[in-house]
């Protein structure tokens, strides 16, 4: 919208430089005309419109722009746990598949996590952690 009055204010900025630059005397009226010019654009309804609209919707809107980057934000981190959890998922899958078809994997699963021994054998629990 500004790129629309750039030329015509150019224009007159010019003419009371190039006016004062000659002694003209009528240099005050370039530069009054500048300023009502500049006036008359300001107050024009449809940019005050405009301004009061862009306002609204940064900040008193329900769906403002800070909350669609809040937003946006959380659907970002929710996706990145979407991610992971199915990168997750396929490990299971594939751990599962191994369990079913591999009785070895099978039995050493069922030593490692629930401390199955066979009716023959004594099982020894050693705590690493400290």
């Amino acid at each position: 919208l500004i790129d629309c009055f750039a030329p015509h204010i150019a224009y007159l900025v010019n003419m009371c430089k190039t006016h004062d630059s000659h002694g003209d005397t009528n240099a005050h009226f370039y530069t009054m005309s500048l300023a009502r010019y500049v006036t008359k654009f300001l107050t024009n309804r449809y940019l005050l419109a405009l301004a009061a609209f862009a306002v609204w919707m940064l900040f008193f809107d329900e769906k403002n722009f800070f909350a669609q980057r809040q937003r946006q934000a959380e659907l970002d981190a929710l996706n990145q746990k979407l991610q992971y959890y199915q990168t997750q998922l396929e490990a299971t899958n594939l751990q599962l598949k191994n369990l079913d078809n591999n009785p070895a994997a099978l039995e050493k699963y069922a030593r490692e996590k629930y401390f199955m021994k066979r009716s023959n054998e004594e099982v020894y629990v050693v705590d690493s952690a400290q």
